[in-house]
């Protein structure tokens, strides 16, 4: 566009899900026709924050708030970044939002004090927002009631022990 003898360009820079989190400066420079430097111009700052989406239900719960806590892998299954949040459900489905998710994440995890660890693919969207399901068959199934991310005798036994206590 030219206007007054001003000339105004637009320029769009693709950022792809895998880059890294973090503030990066924006500088241009405008070079006239013979390649001779017109301007530099500092543009300021952005900051890339991908972040995920997600729904999880925990099998047999009512409702409440549970401690969960959610890991990001890559493709060969290194831990990329941990994240403990406090999720709010309504009946046994709640929403949170991850932050600050650093690029290369293939798969999510969830797990609660009660349940087993549950693992999904995530895929992103070319702003960097992730999405994540663990819902319907992949639920965090219940009944791991030592925390060792398995339901057998260990788990019963502590049922059995507390069982028609106060004690939770």
């Amino acid at each position: 566009v030219e206007a007054a003898g001003v000339v105004t360009y637009t320029v769009m820079l693709n950022i792809p899900a895998t880059a890294t989190n973090g503030v990066y400066d924006v500088s241009a420079t405008v070079l006239d026709r013979s390649g001779n430097v017109s301007a530099l111009a500092d543009l300021g700052q952005f900051q890339i924050a991908n972040e995920i989406q997600l729904d999880v239900e925990l099998e047999g719960f009512v409702g409440g708030t549970r401690d969960v806590t959610f890991i990001a892998t890559d493709a060969v299954g290194t831990v990329l970044g941990t994240w403990l949040k406090t999720v709010s459900f309504t009946g046994a489905t709640g929403s949170v939002v991850l932050e600050n998710v650093p690029g290369g994440v293939d798969a999510l995890s969830a797990k609660t004090a009660w349940n087993l660890q549950s693992t999904v693919a995530a895929s992103f969207t070319p702003e960097g927002v992730g999405m994540a399901d663990l819902t319907g068959a992949d639920l965090l199934p219940g009944g791991d009631l030592n925390g060792d991310n398995q339901v057998n005798t260990l788990d019963f036994a502590k049922l059995r022990f507390h069982w028609f206590t106060t004690d939770p």
